[in-house]
């Protein structure tokens, strides 16, 4: 369960930060910026086979990548290589989770959020 929702917080960002029209083709990792390179950094390796709109997607959701806690930082970077390996079908699904979610009312939704961080802090030990 804790799996899925940090899935759904990367699709959040993702889905956030899509547009409704995607360039036909996204830069190679040598025309990245620093900045880029550097919340990208984990899927270096495997960047340019990429198909360009999912480059294009995380490009976009990189770009709220200065504005994250340090905490969210580094969540972003160890969801982003599972993100980017899951079948196109199951990235569609988790989106589509996530745009459930956020058609709850809001309480709904923080009961929601408050439940994932009792497992989140027992799966830790906290």
């Amino acid at each position: 369960m804790a799996k899925r929702v940090a899935l759904a917080l990367v699709a959040l960002w993702l889905s956030l930060a899509a547009s409704a029209v995607w360039a036909q083709q996204a830069p190679t990792w040598s025309q990245l910026s620093d900045g880029q390179r550097q919340a990208l950094a984990p899927v270096a390796p495997n960047w340019d086979r990429l198909p360009a709109v999912q480059r294009q997607r995380l490009l976009d959701a990189a770009r709220h990548y200065p504005n994250l806690s340090p905490v969210e930082r580094k969540r972003f970077q160890e969801r982003i290589p599972e993100w980017t390996q899951l079948p196109k079908e199951k990235r569609e699904e988790v989106r589509e989770t996530f745009r459930n979610f956020h058609q709850l009312p809001p309480e709904k939704r923080n009961e929601i959020k408050e439940r994932w961080h009792e497992r989140e802090r027992g799966a830790n030990g906290k």
